[in-house]
């Protein structure tokens, strides 16, 4: 081995060294979720109540099925796809995902939906 290699493997060395101590580093300083959670559960816990930045929350008035269309997207997929929902109130629109596809109706006009 010439002797550029050994300063060249010696740098990567030392290199990796102190990569590999501050991610140990990094890691250690970070809270693990499991931990989180669990501390969660006690009421003398910071993050046991509801945050003021966020939105209030909401009682469930009324519910509806979602769209024929989407739960036959849902069923094709043999129920195993992937499916998220929600709604937009500033523009009285719903949405949903199965997959890959994108739903967006109008919540306030749900009778024509049928």
């Amino acid at each position: 081995m010439s002797w550029v290699e050994e300063i060249v493997l010696r740098d990567v060395t030392n290199a990796g060294l102190v990569v590999s101590d501050r991610i140990g580093r990094e890691v250690a300083s970070q809270l693990d979720l499991e931990e989180a959670l669990e501390a969660s559960r006690y009421s003398s816990h910071p993050y046991s109540t509801h945050p003021r930045e966020w939105p209030p929350l909401i009682e469930v008035e009324d519910t509806w099925e979602l769209p024929p269309l989407l739960i036959e997207r849902y069923n094709a997929a043999g129920g195993e796809g992937t499916a998220l929902c929600g709604i937009f109130p500033e523009i009285r629109r719903a949405w949903a995902s199965v997959d890959n596809s994108l739903f967006l109706w109008r919540f306030d006009k749900w009778l024509y939906l049928r």
